[in-house]
């Protein structure tokens, strides 16, 4: 499962884990999570701009071999 999802133009991904299964049989269901970033930009010079933080709601599809 990989999540993405754009912020300020920016893309940020995580996760990609792949499940396999002898079988080729799979159980699905739907996930949702709540993910919580922050976000801090600094200047050239390292002083703090803002500092952030970004709460996401995402439902995904989880798969479990059988």
């Amino acid at each position: 499962m990989k999540l993405e999802f754009k912020y300020k133009g920016i893309n940020i991904s995580f996760g990609g884990k792949t499940v396999s299964s002898s079988s080729k049989k799979f159980k699905e269901y739907k996930v949702t999570k709540n993910y919580k970033i922050r976000v801090k930009t600094y200047n050239p010079r390292g002083r703090l701009l803002s500092n952030e933080v970004v709460t996401k709601k995402l439902t995904s599809t989880e798969r479990v071999p059988i």
